[in-house]
């Protein structure tokens, strides 16, 4: 199994939309954290059956909600760059 390592922004964004959601419905921050580990589980097995972006970068989508995970295969781990909310600011990650 790989690594996989979690920029700090990923993991603020990751924050960001659990407490998003929450607010919205109890509950569904969780939910969203559900799907979040799928999706996770995904990239760590699977990491070449997600869609390459640009310089290296691929997106995994999460079922149900609208983010992608952003991630880079390095030599010894998966690097996450960003959790994104799909609509907001397409490839802000690259900056």
């Amino acid at each position: 199994m790989t690594d996989l390592v979690f920029s700090s922004i990923a993991e603020q964004e990751v924050v960001e939309a659990v407490r998003h959601y929450e607010s919205e419905v109890e509950g569904l921050g969780i939910a969203f954290l559900d799907k979040l580990e799928i999706a996770i589980s995904d990239v760590k097995h699977f990491p070449l059956a997600s869609r390459i972006l640009q310089d290296g970068y691929r997106r995994k989508l999460l079922p149900r909600f609208p983010y992608g995970i952003i991630f880079r295969i390095e030599d010894d781990r998966i690097f996450v760059l960003a959790v994104m909310h799909l609509k907001r600011k397409p490839y802000y990650w690259l900056d």
